[in-house]
């Protein structure tokens, strides 16, 4: 055994049978087929859902097991697996589905992976932000009692190993649960270390055995603080009367200044608050009694419900107005001329300067429209692009490219702002700001044009361009007439801001749509 400073390191005895892995980290140190860690739930049941979650940190760029869970019937029962394409994948049985996500490196990465049998709705959640949804495995289930392996992948099950396949780099908090878990606890669990793991499997209780050389170390990332033993605490609200309940509940805690949560519906509502490793208060949980406030009704309104994805998603009919996109998503699910959502905005005559904000995931690496505003002058009025490694604002045929790779299956936040006094062009991506360049000085932006979504127009609500149309998922899309400052659009970024944008509001901006867009349920938003 080797002496570390600082971390206590072991190796674990061959076979033996240990419980619990609180505070600790798994680090298999090199690829090898015969070093790994059996894990064994006290039950591991048939199931319908589950959320899978784990920290992991490696530098191998090959192939390689997260997870590998196999039955007498089927080695691939489970599995969390990372390709040397940058991708993660989740199999269940024969059913692959791949995304295409951030390359893991040597910081450790929260992720997670839910699934529902009911929908197919698969998603993955990287260290708190979420991925676009893709369906797998729908109707199907993980079938009970087999073996849960660390380290290796199983080609059947509790062993065909194989050296290139092994993982190297360091695993903990494995945690899986038998439902999929709100947004909001997901992201609870990436904020801090949880004392509640899963109800299938438990991090800081399940026992296991290990075989090979398997190093279990001290893992002092998730220290719990003295003053808060106590996962509830009192929330105190004050209740003003109108035609909707608005409380705002101001969290009392006795060491740290919360800040004020408004929630406007008409309900009855209890809240459960936890403190995370930071020492701040969060909304952890709401039962509620809903009977939501309508901010805006649609005109014409008809609209066909499905269950899909463990969501409510709608089928938009076209050519019909509808009003406000407060918790919705528009999913873009092919590539095609035909399919867009017109945003009827708030009239200006001219813009001397704007911010420009939406959230939007895709996998696309050709180019395509995030947003595109025509006028019978010109049809790149104002034309939000992304291409390959570039993201570029188009004011006519002038262009204003910017290197910020953001195209993967993980949805970002991206502003954009122009100011005409100085010419000043920045991006912010996830509430970072890119460098400025300099477009358009002196000049407006024309008013009374068309906004469109999920095609480009060569013109005004038209010619549009299979090749050039978004697939995947877009929200959240505001449009300021001035500068934002840079705390403001930070906010924008870490939660959802009620004040959504004066010329084009998300949230209850008037809409058409054509072709049959999906809109769905988008929970992201939770407080």
């Amino acid at each position: 055994m080797k002496t570390f400073i600082l971390l206590a390191s072991c190796l674990s005895v061959l076979g033996s049978v240990s419980g619990g892995f609180s505070g600790k980290s798994l680090v298999f140190q090199t690829q090898t087929d015969n070093s790994y860690v059996k894990l064994l739930p006290a039950e591991f049941p048939q199931l319908s859902a589950f959320t899978l979650c784990l920290r992991a940190a490696s530098e191998a760029k090959r192939g390689y097991s997260l997870f590998s869970y196999a039955t007498a019937t089927k080695d691939n029962e489970l599995l969390l697996w990372h390709n040397e394409n940058t991708k993660l994948s989740l199999r269940l049985d024969a059913d692959l589905l791949d995304f295409d996500l951030p390359e893991l490196d040597a910081q450790l990465r929260h992720i997670c992976v839910t699934w529902d049998s009911l929908t197919g709705l698969t998603t993955f959640w990287i260290n708190g932000v979420r991925s676009l949804r893709k369906v797998g495995h729908q109707g199907g289930v993980v079938g009970g009692g087999g073996t849960v392996i660390l380290g290796q992948d199983q080609d059947q099950e509790g062993g065909g190993f194989e050296r290139g396949q092994s993982f190297v780099g360091e695993l903990t908090d494995v945690n899986l649960w038998d439902h999929v878990l709100s947004p909001t606890d997901i992201k609870v669990l990436n904020r801090g270390c949880h004392r509640a793991g899963g109800n299938i499997i438990n991090w800081a209780t399940v026992e296991y055995e290990s075989r090979g050389i398997v190093n279990i170390q001290d893992n002092n990332d998730c220290k719990h603080q003295t003053d808060c033993d106590e996962l509830t605490m009192t929330g105190k609200c004050t209740h003003t009367e109108s035609n909707s309940h608005t409380f705002s509940c101001a969290h009392i805690m006795s060491d740290s200044a919360t800040p004020l949560y408004m929630h406007t519906h008409k309900h009855t509502h209890t809240h459960t608050i936890y403190k995370s490793h930071e020492n701040l208060c969060a909304l952890h949980k709401q039962n509620e009694n809903t009977d939501p406030t309508v901010q805006s009704k649609p005109t014409n309104h008809k609209m066909k419900n499905f269950l899909l994805l463990g969501l409510v998603s709608c089928i938009i009919l076209p050519g019909l107005v509808y009003g406000g996109l407060l918790g919705k998503s528009l999913v873009f699910s092919t590539q095609t001329d035909s399919i867009y959502v017109k945003l009827l905005p708030n009239e200006f005559s001219q813009l001397s300067a704007f911010t420009l904000c939406l959230r939007v995931a895709s996998e696309e690496k050709r180019g395509y429209s995030l947003l595109s505003y025509a006028t019978n002058v010109t049809d790149n009025e104002v034309l939000l692009w992304q291409e390959g490694a570039k993201l570029s604002l188009y004011f006519g045929s002038d262009a204003f490219h910017f290197a910020l790779p953001v195209n993967d299956a993980l949805l970002r936040h991206i502003c954009v702002s122009w100011d005409s006094s100085n010419g000043s062009i920045t991006f912010w991506i996830n509430g970072v700001r890119s460098f400025r360049k300099v477009g358009k000085k002196g000049g407006v932006v024309r008013g009374g044009g068309t906004f469109i979504l999920g095609q480009e127009q060569d013109r005004v609500e038209g010619k549009f361009e299979s090749k050039q149309s978004l697939v995947g998922e877009l929200t959240d899309v505001h449009l300021w007439d001035h500068v934002l400052s840079a705390n403001d659009i930070k906010a924008l970024s870490h939660g959802c801001h009620s004040a959504g944008g004066n010329i084009i509001n998300w949230d209850t901006a008037l809409y058409e749509s054509r072709g049959g867009v999906n809109v769905e349920d988008n929970h992201d938003c939770s407080f």
